[in-house]
């Protein structure tokens, strides 16, 4: 029995709902979830440093978007958008991660989080696909554990219009047959 309270003290701990109905957790095992084949996206932290990736895939019910750090970079924050282009909140073109609609703080220097969206709340064009804007908080360790970089990370391939570096990438959802 203690087992058992155990177990579900743990699933209640590691996954919690925010106010836009998208799960959260903190998982480093996501590829069991994925119906069909995720993609890998590079994290690159101040423009120059490849600090980790954010993998993204689905399935019939979720679109799953892992972020994970590589060794010695760590995240604080991370901040999500998927949808049309257009919606992406901006100000002349730049992004503003803060007003996306996912996000997360972290107390402790963290190295994977995964976010976990009902596919009923993406909106995607006729095609099944939509925009991916991945922003993250990072900080780079020494091996003694103490602070010696602190960066802003962004997973993409494609420059956002406006002057700074942020960058979005699509995705097209694969099609789920029950």
């Amino acid at each position: 029995m203690k087992k058992h309270l155990l177990f579900l003290a743990l699933i209640i701990l590691t996954v919690s709902c925010t106010e836009d109905n998208a799960l959260q957790s903190n998982s480093t095992n996501s590829i069991a979830r994925y119906s069909c084949a995720q993609e890998v996206i590079n994290i690159n932290a101040g423009q120059n440093y490849l600090s980790g990736n954010v993998t993204i895939g689905n399935n019939s019910d979720f679109l799953y978007v892992d972020y994970n750090a590589n060794e010695n970079w760590h995240f604080t924050e991370l901040h999500l958008y998927v949808g049309p282009l257009s919606g992406v909140p901006q100000k002349n073109g730049n992004p503003i991660p803060g007003q996306f609609p996912y996000k997360v703080t972290f107390n402790q220097l963290t190295s994977n989080y995964t976010f976990e969206i009902p596919m009923a709340n993406v909106q995607k064009d006729a095609n099944g696909c939509f925009v991916v804007a991945a922003h993250s908080s990072m900080r780079k360790t020494n091996e003694n554990g103490s602070i010696i970089q602190t960066e802003t990370g962004w997973a993409g391939y494609d420059d956002f219009s406006g002057n700074n570096w942020a960058r979005y990438f699509n995705y097209c959802t694969c099609t789920v047959i029950k």
